[in-house]
């Protein structure tokens, strides 16, 4: 029988709103809620401390932009300026954990593709671009690696590490998977083409 309902609601405007019991049957939640919630309960099983701090926009410029002014990472031939580059780092970290890329997967992709290009007389031009532009976000990845160990050193997070790492719990922990599907025997999901592949990926680890 239906013992409660687990409602995902996607609506980016109430992402940090909390889950609320409706009635005696349904749970309601946004993903992030509910994300946050999975890491209070087991975070500690891959080292988030559960009341890491959640950070704003303005707090994510600022942090990036500290990591960039003190980075070692060769920044001399970058095309953008500092503010375009504060924007990429945040940018690609998001990237990164709505698709459930790693850093280490993406660093692999752009050292293949490096060494697959060839420069051609009739595509000397694109490839070059190509070229450039990969090891910019090489130089930009390794930056979001130092954004990323300066929030885990402060005990900051942001949403989408919330949604990243409850992901990772799901999928590599079983014993995770099992309490949630005793908690939640029926789910009910809206809208889901808002759906990120990170969201999309821990319904189907805990539910699928």
């Amino acid at each position: 029988g239906l013992s409660r309902a687990q409602v995902a609601e996607s609506d980016s405007a109430a992402e940090g709103s909390e889950g609320e019991e409706v009635g005696d049957v349904a749970t309601v939640s946004t993903y992030n809620a509910f994300a946050k919630a999975i890491l209070a309960e087991h975070g500690l099983r891959i080292g988030v401390d559960p009341k890491a701090r959640l950070i704003g926009d303005g707090h994510r410029h600022q942090l990036a932009a500290e990591v960039i002014a003190r980075t070692k990472v060769d920044l001399s031939e970058m095309s953008i300026d500092l503010v375009e580059l504060t924007k990429a780092v945040l940018a690609l970290d998001a990237a990164l954990s709505d698709r459930m890329v790693t850093v280490e997967q993406l660093a692999k992709f752009d050292a293949d593709l490096l060494a697959t290009l060839v420069v051609d007389s009739k595509q000397q031009n694109a490839v070059k671009e190509m070229t450039l532009a990969c090891r910019e976000r090489q130089a930009v990845l390794q930056l979001v690696v130092e954004y990323r160990a300066t929030k885990a050193a402060r005990d900051f997070t942001e949403f989408n590490d919330q949604m990243r790492q409850a992901t990772e719990l799901a999928i590599n922990f079983p014993e995770v998977r099992e309490a949630l599907r005793d908690t939640y025997r029926v789910v009910m999901l809206d809208e889901y083409q808002d759906t990120s592949v990170t969201q999309a990926q821990l319904l189907a680890a805990l539910f699928g």
